[in-house]
């Protein structure tokens, strides 16, 4: 299959869209088997834009992945920066960028009212607003200003957030209750004690297994002894335990959570902990990709 072309504007659209994601496949020891390639199929068709992590120490092999996933699966490869991939493939719900080098290459003639704009100003699509006259000054009704949103914990106003949104030009927009949009909407202290909170529910739930926190978001119990059909009971249990109340955030406002959960026995057997743990995380987002609060168990094979 051809391999999607992109301008470098549009490349670097997409790169800087792709900056607050988080890989959504994992490329382990295995190396690039049908059941990664379908993985990262599904996560091109539901976002378009997505970060792949490969494992190797060797650039050229991860090279090689590179343009064997881009040739098989028909996307374009935005990035390559370490072990991370960006790759791009316009869908129904992420249309492909606007060419903006065609636009570019024909500008608009200016008109003889116009004011003459600058080169710097016109790649950048500003313009010159003309200078009206000046009129003599008329009483104005002033607009009444806005209630500034204020930190629960501390009662301080909340900074405004200086993160550039993404372009439009990718169309792919930020999913909604993540970790990112909840922290710059209550703030890191009480986004940091919701955590703390879900943290102490899934300990209780879990007990007498015990439960660790790995990132902002997500979390480790390890269940040792327990066969399949009792990890899928303990997984019903972990989600039914951790939605089953809301959180309260801020002064008399609660919070539901939702949860994506994966799990792998451990009778498959890995070679060590980072193996297991490896396995874990694409269940995890096997789960996350059909959506809602779904588990997903680790296949044994690839």
């Amino acid at each position: 299959m051809p391999i999607l072309e992109l301008t470098s504007r549009e490349r670097s659209d997409l790169r800087s869209a792709a900056h607050p994601l988080k890989p959504v496949v994992l490329i382990g020891d295995k190396g690039l088997s049908s059941a990664v390639l379908k993985e990262i199929d599904l996560a091109l068709a539901a976002h378009g834009l997505i970060k792949v992590r490969a494992g190797g120490e060797d650039r050229e092999t991860r090279e090689t992945l590179l343009a064997d996933i881009c040739e098989a699966l028909s996307c374009a490869p935005v990035h390559h920066l370490g072990k991370i991939f960006i790759l791009y493939r316009p869908s129904a719900n992420t249309p492909a960028p606007a060419a903006r080098a065609d636009q570019a290459a024909k500008p608009a003639k200016r008109k003889a009212s116009e004011p003459h704009t600058p080169k710097k100003m016109a790649a950048e699509g500003k313009k010159l607003a003309r200078t009206p006259r000046r009129r003599p000054a008329e009483p104005e009704a002033q607009e009444p200003a806005r209630p500034s949103r204020a930190v629960p914990q501390t009662g301080k106003p909340l900074r405004p957030s200086t993160r550039k949104t993404a372009s439009a030009a990718h169309g792919v927009p930020r999913r909604s209750g993540s970790a990112l949009s909840l922290r710059e909407r209550y703030g890191y202290a009480a986004f940091e004690q919701l955590m703390n909170q879900a943290g102490r529910r899934l300990a209780e739930v879990a007990a007498p297994h015990p439960v660790a926190r790995l990132n902002d978001n997500s979390f480790l119990s390890l269940a040792a002894g327990l066969d399949e059909a009792a990890l899928e009971t303990q997984a019903e249990r972990l989600r039914d335990g951790l939605t089953r109340n809301p959180f309260p955030i801020g002064a008399g406002e609660t919070l539901n959570l939702r949860s994506s959960i994966g799990y792998t026995p451990l009778s498959i057997g890995f070679a060590d902990a980072g193996s297991a743990l490896e396995a874990t995380e694409r269940a995890v987002l096997q789960a996350r990709l059909k959506g809602g609060d779904r588990r997903a168990l680790h296949p044994q094979h690839d």
